[in-house]
């Protein structure tokens, strides 16, 4: 009787170890996915950034052309 009392003991505090370890894991599991997804959302905000920033002189260069396009016409017909 005390023997399979000091079996089911052990057994219990082996499952709680393996429990508190599995615990454990997954906390740090949770830790790095939340850091990873901290630096993704990161890295998208960067690169949303630089886009913007390409866009927007993308926009100026089509918009300094367009004007040199028109102040152009507008002297050819000045002259004539």
């Amino acid at each position: 009787m005390t023997e399979v009392l000091y079996r089911q003991l052990k057994w219990y505090k082996w499952v709680r170890e393996c429990q508190d370890h599995e615990e454990i894991q997954h906390e740090v599991e949770k830790k790095k996915t939340q850091k990873e997804a901290a630096m993704f959302k990161r890295h998208i905000g960067e690169i949303q950034a630089r886009v913007k920033i390409q866009r927007e002189r993308e926009d100026k260069r089509r918009q300094d052309e367009y004007l040199e396009k028109i102040t152009n016409s507008t002297c050819l017909l000045t002259m004539n």
